[in-house]
């Protein structure tokens, strides 16, 4: 009967750890400098389920993005060790309109300059990264 109960509070603890981790990993954010942020820390983190629920519903969005994580998948460990470790150089702020703000910003990993739109859709803080590889508004 132990065995039955032990049995049954691991099955419990780790269906409880398995859920947990499918949940967002971030604060809803409550401007565009922190919605940047936080999209670049979960993508530098390696954690492109919860950065697909930061992105703008687009069929480019998706693609990109999942170019972008193939990308990251090919790195070594020790290359993705530097990216989680890598600070981020925010250099710009352009605020479109309310609802829509370019940020440009590098990290330490690779020093290169990028830029990414983050548009308010229905009150919540989203990444167009389509912006960032072609520059439209």
């Amino acid at each position: 009967m132990k065995k039955i109960i032990l049995v049954f509070l691991m099955a419990i603890t780790l269906s409880c750890n398995n859920s947990s981790s499918n949940n967002l990993n971030y604060s809803t954010p409550e401007n565009s400098l922190e919605a940047a942020r936080q999209f670049i820390e979960i993508t530098k983190h390696g954690k492109y389920d919860d950065a697909k629920l930061m992105i703008a519903n687009s069929v480019s969005n998706d693609s990109i993005l999942n170019i972008i994580e193939k990308g990251y998948k090919l790195m070594s460990p020790g290359q993705k060790q530097d990216l989680q470790n890598a600070s981020i150089n925010i250099h710009n702020i352009e605020d479109i309109n309310e609802k829509t703000s370019i940020i440009n910003y590098s990290t330490t990993f690779d020093k290169k300059v990028r830029k990414l739109k983050v548009i308010n859709q229905e009150g919540k803080w989203l990444i167009d990264i389509g912006y960032t590889f072609n520059g439209n508004l």
